[in-house]
């Protein structure tokens, strides 16, 4: 197989520079050209461009009748019509040097057997640095750079991230293109099974219990609060990407209601998410401290809840291996739940990229095997190898510095983005739905006042931000996040739980009590400040008596006294709250 750098002939310029694998099979023009325009159109944007190329010209303008030629020259030019002269270096200067290309290499040689050749993506117009130094003063900026006139063919670089890691310079190539419509994400299941399969993934990884929404309360309220949110969201006209936000203080029923949202997202019969990879991601549940009691032997203890070890779950977040191997499995399962035909697949995805961290004696680990080509296509097995060569010197960089926070920067980029792209690009999904839940706790990893105020939180939604595929359903902790508008650039969609339900519907159509009263103290109703996740507590101790239809008629004002001093505590622990959103006049409305 033999690489050469390919230039699209253009009235102006010569633009859709790429580097083209071309196969030992591939011995007539016809095939090269063949080879070349599904590769253009895949990777341009352009999918006009396959199959309309029918001439090669050398730089020079010398044209090119056979492959040997092509292959020996190094760089060529297409064009869809004849005649091409060389161009002036005022118009654009193109270098016939040896292409050089680091660690990145975009190749598709196999887009001869792959059906997903003709991808269609935005075409490039700029590339993107990311500057990283060893020592850690200027983190993640990403500063966009103009191409002008046409590009050169020496240190091409197509959006492809830059990291200077201990003071070597560090390729990572860019995201895949995605397909939409999906090739297979959209046509292998029918609408009822997909919402079906999000609803398990809700229950199993973003709750980690039952889902239902038959017993979800208020359901009414927030479908009409939640249905203008979706609507935005799933239109096939927006050309952003999703961006939705729910916010509430911890327990007001932010993680349920985030669930609710994603479930009316997936049931949608018309959406633009069809295709797309729904992830379920709670790192509170993915890195409990539960994992290291079972680990040492232990068994967790069912009837009481440990409070939060910190320590041990910045420890597992940590912990690389573990961290990457851990959303490995993750993106695996969820993918397997929405595409059963790679359930049988399974476990040769995941010992894939299992590698990358349990083989010390790999440098550049290769995607081979007949089985894993079957899969994802040769394709993405050419892009997987030169992103793995990149993958695995953060990660091996990572582990054995974990407290340094610009390789921090790097592995959440790599591993959260990266990888997650291209695993849901090569199963042909047209995106990726990121579900998010238990910010907090990776907001507490390598946090620093200046450099990193959010910790890995920060830096992972910074980096989800910039891509279109990347749509983003997070549950945010309002006490201890800023603005979603600060939190994520951009046009935002939120939902706010503080006061979405008012008193007098709870008291006049629900039956709440107006106060309640516990010992010598008198709380009023707004003290639950009307989020799903207090009032169910209360909803609790409703169900707990033994109401009569006369008692407990609609409309009927009453107070309920309760001797317990778990639920003083707990009171007193909201009037401290809802104190703290008063002094410091937070907007409950979104």
């Amino acid at each position: 197989m033999t690489e050469l750098v390919v230039f699209e002939n253009h009235d102006v310029c010569l633009q859709h520079v790429t580097r083209v694998r071309v196969p030992r099979e591939v011995n007539t023009l016809e095939l090269f050209l063949g080879v070349v325009s599904a590769h253009i159109a895949a990777f341009s944007g352009d999918a006009t461009a396959a199959g309309r190329y029918r001439f090669v010209y050398s730089l020079k303008g010398k044209p090119l009748w056979h492959v040997s030629d092509c292959l020996e020259a190094g760089e060529v030019v297409v064009s869809c019509t004849p005649g091409f002269l060389e161009r002036k270096r005022s118009t654009a200067e193109v270098s016939a040097s040896t292409p050089r290309f680091d660690a990145f290499s975009s190749a598709t040689a196999a887009s001869l057997f792959s059906p997903s050749c003709a991808a269609a993506a935005t075409p490039a117009i700029a590339f993107y640095s990311h500057n990283v130094s060893g020592s850690g003063k200027n983190l993640s900026e990403r500063a966009a750079k103009n191409v002008g006139g046409g590009r050169s063919g020496k240190g091409i670089e197509l959006d492809a991230t830059v990291f200077n890691i201990n003071g070597h310079r560090l390729v990572l190539p860019p995201p895949p293109r995605f397909v939409d419509p999906a090739l297979g994400a959209v046509t292998e299941v029918q609408h009822s099974e997909k919402v079906a399969a999000v609803r398990t993934l809700l229950s199993l990884k973003l709750l980690g219990r039952p889902f239902l929404v038959n017993e979800l309360l208020f359901c009414e309220e927030l479908r009409l609060r939640l249905e203008p949110i979706v609507a935005t969201a799933i239109s096939r006209n927006e050309e952003a990407a999703a961006r939705v936000v729910v916010e509430g203080p911890p327990k007001s029923g932010v993680s349920t209601t985030l669930a609710y949202c994603c479930h009316m997202v997936a049931s949608a019969p018309v959406s633009r998410f069809h295709g797309c990879l729904f992830l379920p991601l709670n790192f509170e549940l993915l890195f409990d401290t539960a994992w290291l009691q079972l680990s040492n032997g232990g068994k967790p203890d069912e009837k009481r809840v440990p409070p939060v070890d910190v320590e041990n779950q910045q420890a597992l977040l940590l912990d690389v291996p573990f961290f990457f191997l851990t959303l490995v499995r993750l993106v695996v399962d969820s993918a397997v739940a929405q595409r059963p035909s790679l359930r049988d697949d399974s476990k040769v995805l995941v010992e894939a990229w299992e590698q990358l961290v349990t083989r010390r004696d790999l440098d550049a680990p290769q995607f081979g095997g007949s089985r894993l080509a079957q899969v994802v296509g040769h394709r993405a097995l050419y892009e997987w190898d030169a992103f793995a060569v990149a993958v695995v010197q953060v990660l091996r960089a990572v582990e054995d510095s974990p407290r340094d926070m610009v390789l921090r920067d790097a592995l959440i980029e790599t591993v959260l983005v990266g990888f997650v792209s291209h695993l849901a690009s090569a199963l042909r999904f047209s995106g990726v739905v990121y579900i998010i839940d238990g910010l907090r706790c990776l907001a507490s990893v390598l946090r620093h006042r200046v450099r990193r105020p959010l910790g890995d939180a920060g830096v992972f939604l910074r980096c989800l931000t910039k891509y279109q595929w990347a749509h983003v359903i997070a549950g945010v902790d309002k006490l201890a996040f800023p603005p979603p508008a600060v939190l994520l650039p951009g046009p935002v969609q939120c939902l706010g739980l503080l006061h979405l339900l008012s008193p007098e519907l709870l008291t006049r159509h629900y039956g709440y009590p107006a106060a309640i009263y516990c010992g010598d103290k008198r709380f009023p109703l707004q003290v639950l400040m009307g989020a799903p996740g207090y009032l169910r507590a209360l909803h609790a101790l409703l169900d707990a008596h033994a109401w009569t239809t006369m008692e407990k008629g609609e409309g009927m004002s009453y107070v309920l006294r309760v001797e317990d001093d778990g639920v003083l505590h707990a009171l007193q622990n909201l009037t401290k709250t809802l104190k703290i959103e008063s002094d410091s006049g937070l907007d409950c409305s979104c």
